[in-house]
């Protein structure tokens, strides 16, 4: 990992890595800290590709696919023993990068979810558009995952509202 992802999976809270991101030049769109889960900060699209280098290039994944979809940059920032959503979404891919150890995710394609997998820092998952997944933090330390969007129709960028749950621990549609 960069040594910016290091230093942003030290972090205990959202404001720090928005700090963070700050003085490293990046320049953030949204700061969401409302989230029951814990919250994210997006960063400007415009450094996309800046931060697929900062946060993917070490693990050698491949950010853009042959359509060159745009992409869309975020850090989440998941609370100590929580988890989001099982979910997926009809226009846009993701791609993760753990920052932290010790938290699982499952995905999968149909719709019973899969055995948790447990994250060590610096794993990528690849999420197809339609695949379902989910994020569950670590028992006792936030968990940081650094995240592009890869949206799947460029006429129709994926949004917050580009997300069908499946099953939520806080009764959201």
């Amino acid at each position: 990992m960069t040594e910016l992802a290091q230093h942003i999976a030290a972090q205990t809270n959202l404001a720090q890595i928005e700090y963070i991101l700050h003085q490293a030049g990046y320049h953030t769109t949204e700061t969401d800290s409302q989230r029951p889960w814990g919250g994210f900060v997006c960063i400007d699209p415009a450094q996309a590709e800046r931060f697929a280098v900062d946060f993917f290039a070490a693990s050698g994944v491949e950010t853009k696919d042959e359509a060159d979809a745009p992409l869309s940059p975020k850090i989440l920032f998941v609370q100590p023993g929580v988890r989001l959503s099982w979910q997926y979404h009809h226009r846009r891919a993701e791609l993760w990068c753990f920052l932290t150890t010790g938290a699982y995710y499952c995905s999968m394609s149909d719709e019973l979810p899969a055995q948790p997998t447990l994250a060590q820092a610096g794993d990528i998952v690849r999420l197809a558009a339609g695949e379902r997944h989910r994020a569950c933090g670590d028992a006792q330390h936030p968990t940081i995952i650094a995240e592009l969007w890869q949206h799947t129709d460029p006429a129709h960028p994926s949004t917050e509202d580009d997300i069908v749950r499946v099953a939520d621990d806080y009764q959201r549609q």
